[in-house]
């Protein structure tokens, strides 16, 4: 299915729930796969319109039409866990990707709203917000074997080592899971620590208030 065209999401759905009933758990994960990387999406005053449409249409109507269809069989149902896929630069912003954020930022906010909306009917629905995280992908690979990259993410995260697809993957099962039964509108950080704190200049502080 192309998650840019609403008929294959809704259809995807359907097809779900005609193999293995009812759909109660949804995770919306997909974005543009041809952006990442690619320098498409780039700085506002140099950004395509069609690329614009592009990505805001996989990511944020991709979840808005994956849950559109989901969610009358999770009312049938009588419960539900929606599971959106959103990106720490949604919070702290990196360079040149206004449109990748737009749509990251816009499902945090989405995310609130329909917990809001459909709290009542047993559905839950939460924001897992990812951090630097190695898919194993090419482009990752490809960066990974830079060692001046791999020791800037190094440096990034607060955990000895790097993020992995399965600490993702372990989130997603906690937030689907009965275990989660209490949490909704929620932003779940996966990042190793990234956002939790400021990028500071290469500065002894102690050293510095020994000498003062």
């Amino acid at each position: 299915a192309d998650n840019k065209i609403e008929a294959d999401v809704a259809g995807a759905v359907h097809k779900a729930a005609e193999a293995y009933g009812p759909v109660t758990v949804l995770m919306n994960n997909a974005i543009a796969s041809d952006d990442v990387g690619s320098g498409r999406d780039t700085h506002v005053h140099d950004l395509d319109m069609q690329v614009l449409d592009d990505i805001i249409k996989a990511a944020l109507y991709g979840t808005i039409w994956a849950s559109k269809a989901a969610i009358p069989y999770m009312r049938q149902a009588g419960i539900g866990s929606i599971i959106n896929i959103s990106a720490s630069s949604s919070v702290g912003s990196i360079p040149g990707r206004p449109a990748y954020q737009a749509s990251k930022g816009a499902i945090n906010s989405l995310t609130r709203q329909m917990a809001f909306d459909y709290g009542k009917d047993g559905i839950r629905v939460n924001t897992i917000v990812v951090g630097f995280t190695n898919t194993g992908s090419d482009n990752f690979r490809r960066m990974l074997s830079d060692p001046q990259i791999k020791g800037a993410f190094e440096k990034l995260v607060l955990t000895p080592y790097l993020g992995e697809s399965s600490d993702i993957a372990n989130g997603a099962i906690y937030l689907a899971s009965d275990e989660a039964k209490y949490v909704t509108g929620t932003m779940l950080t996966i990042d190793g620590g990234a956002l939790c704190h400021q990028s500071q200049p290469e500065l002894d502080f102690v050293a510095l208030r020994a000498k003062g």
